[in-house]
C-alpha cells in the first residue's frame, strides 16, 4: 500500500467510495468530499477532490445525483430484491410479533 502522500486526489475519493459503501449504497456528495479530504488533511484541495469525483462520474463508477456506485451496486440489486420477493411469507410468525 503506498503512502498517503503518494496518493492523488483521484485514490484518495477512491478509497472514500469503497468505504461510504461499505456502510450504504447511497451517499451524499458532501459526504464522500468530507471523507476523502480528511484522509489526509491538507494533502489535496477541495477542488481537486471535487474533479476527481466529475472524473468518477464521467467513466461511470459513480452515479451523478445521489452518487450511488454504479458498477457493483446496481449488479447486485436486482438479486437482492429477487430474494426478498422469494423469501416474504416465509418468515416464522415470531418475527413480526408487534408488528400491525
Amino acid at each position: 500500500m503506498r503512502a498517503a502522500e503518494d496518493l492523488s486526489a483521484l485514490e484518495f475519493v477512491a478509497r472514500a467510495t469503497e468505504r461510504l459503501e461499505e456502510r450504504q449504497s447511497v451517499f451524499a456528495a458532501h459526504d464522500l468530499e468530507t471523507l476523502a479530504l480528511a484522509h489526509s488533511p491538507g494533502r489535496h484541495t477541495l477542488s481537486a477532490i471535487r474533479q476527481a469525483v466529475k472524473h468518477l462520474v464521467s467513466d461511470g463508477h459513480l452515479v451523478p445525483a445521489t452518487l450511488r456506485r454504479a458498477d457493483r451496486t446496481l449488479k447486485a440489486e436486482p438479486s437482492v430484491i429477487t430474494m426478498m420477493k422469494a423469501g416474504l411469507g416465509h418468515a416464522p410468525e415470531a418475527l413480526f410479533v408487534g408488528c400491525p
